[in-house]
């Protein structure tokens, strides 16, 4: 891969995500949307994954307690800086795949755009998420479509991120996100693979909604 042009994770993603296609912003507005129906009056919700705090800010505005989680320093930063006004957000320096929390401890769970990046670690993060919520809480998790791929080249190519696709046909790529983010895995889902990914983590309530042409939502009902 080229030199990156971005020099922090951070950096990369708000490039990116400010110059997506058309129809992966579609994607961003409809998943905003789609969380700000979730009835999170007097809740406590865990964003995992949480970058640089779009969806933190956005919980928080209905949520009794929003706590933010990522394991990329200068994401947590950014997130920190943008969410500096709300008194009802905190942040950990933290790794989705062993959380510090005790069981049952949340209402909610949201993993917005985090399951493409986690590679082998799928099933693992799954199962923690549904530790930490309790029993009959939801996770969300949202997610590329197989039909994603086009639309993920362009805007990678339009933020000057690198990118080296591995498997075409499952839309795998790596991207080098900067400073501690080089080798950073991308990837895309079916429905049926978001699915068996849940029941291999032993959940088995679940609901796998399409957003747009390029994306899914995952609502899992949880299980103990």
């Amino acid at each position: 891969m080229p030199k990156p042009e971005h020099n922090t994770y951070a950096e990369s993603w708000m490039d990116y995500i400010n110059k997506v296609t058309p129809l992966l912003g579609d994607y961003y507005s409809k998943e905003e949307e789609f969380f700000l129906k979730v009835d999170l009056a007097g809740k406590i919700v865990l964003d995992v994954g949480c970058g640089e705090g779009r969806f933190t800010k956005l919980l928080a505005k209905n949520a009794k307690e929003v706590i933010g989680i990522d394991v990329n320093e200068s994401e947590l930063k950014a997130a920190k800086k943008n969410t500096a006004d709300l008194k009802n957000v905190k942040f950990f320096h933290e790794n989705c795949l062993k959380m510090h929390f005790s069981d049952s401890f949340f209402d909610y769970v949201f993993a917005p755009d985090l399951i493409a990046n986690l590679a082998d670690k799928k099933v693992s993060a799954i199962k923690e998420m549904a530790r930490v919520a309790k029993t009959g809480a939801k996770v969300f998790i949202t997610a590329y479509s197989e039909n994603a791929l086009a639309d993920r080249i362009k805007s990678y190519v339009a933020a000057k991120v690198p990118y080296r696709v591995v498997d075409k046909n499952k839309g795998f790529v790596l991207l080098d996100m900067g400073e501690n983010a080089m080798n950073h895995p991308s990837e895309q889902f079916s429905k049926e693979d978001l699915m068996d990914l849940c029941r291999q983590a032993g959940q088995t309530k679940v609901e796998v909604k399409a957003l747009n042409r390029i994306a899914y939502v995952c609502v899992i009902d949880v299980q103990k």
